[in-house]
């Protein structure tokens, strides 16, 4: 027995549903919390001020692999915060605050522990 076409275009909106339904729930699960977000990025940024960038991406890489975290999940999470400014500032501000705090300690990316 042959579908009907009258049964396709219900099959596309049932699957329209399900991917968006997907990609709304993949993009919940690729924003970090807040504090973790903040500790990660702050030391991203002083790893980005060494002069050899081979240095730098595999400290950096080293750094999110401890924390459980990607690039991309990075970059999401900027994307996420920079949509709402006023939460974007305050998180960039406590940012700045914790490097201030890290420049004066010596740098440990072994000591890191991410919840």
């Amino acid at each position: 027995m042959k579908p009907s076409r009258k049964s396709f275009p219900l099959l596309q909106f049932f699957i329209s549903l399900l991917l968006i339904s997907l990609s709304c729930s993949e993009k919940e699960e690729l924003i970090i919390k807040e504090q973790k977000f903040i500790e990660l990025y702050a030391h991203l940024l002083i790893l980005n001020e060494f002069d050899n960038d081979s240095i730098a991406h595999l400290a950096s890489k080293s750094l999110l692999d401890n924390a459980g975290v990607t690039f991309v999940q990075i970059d999401s999470t900027i994307e996420f915060y920079r949509k709402n400014p006023e939460k974007w500032y305050g998180i960039m501000r406590q940012i700045r605050d914790r490097i201030k705090e890290l420049r004066s300690m010596p740098l440990n990316l072994d000591s890191l522990r991410f919840d």
